[in-house]
């Protein structure tokens, strides 16, 4: 049996003003790519004057080993958010979501 390490995979969902969406992307996630690899989700907000920051918080919390939570300090765009991601990037493959997005499962392959 061949012992492969499952390739790193950075998944940026960089989110503005997205209470009612964030939370349900950032859930669907970790369970769904983290069995075929090693997956580091970097959850941005991008300066929300909603709950969206909360919302985050609280995925980050249930999924401290997956998920990152970074909060830009003003909303910059999503140019800014993802330089800001692309910065801290540690993975072999790099994704980019919206925070309305949806992953199908094999999506990466």
């Amino acid at each position: 049996m061949v012992n492969r390490k499952k390739p790193r995979v950075l998944v940026f969902v960089v989110a503005y003003n997205a209470e009612r969406t964030i939370e349900g992307v950032l859930a669907r996630i970790p369970p769904r790519l983290a069995e075929e690899y090693d997956v580091e989700i970097l959850a941005i907000d991008d300066g929300s004057t909603d709950d969206t920051w909360e919302h985050i918080q609280r995925i980050a919390r249930r999924h401290p080993e997956v998920v990152r939570a970074i909060r830009m300090p003003r909303n910059g765009g999503k140019r800014e958010a993802l330089r800001e991601g692309f910065a801290r990037a540690t993975g072999e493959v790099v994704v980019t979501v919206d925070s309305d997005s949806r992953l199908d499962h094999d999506a990466l392959r």
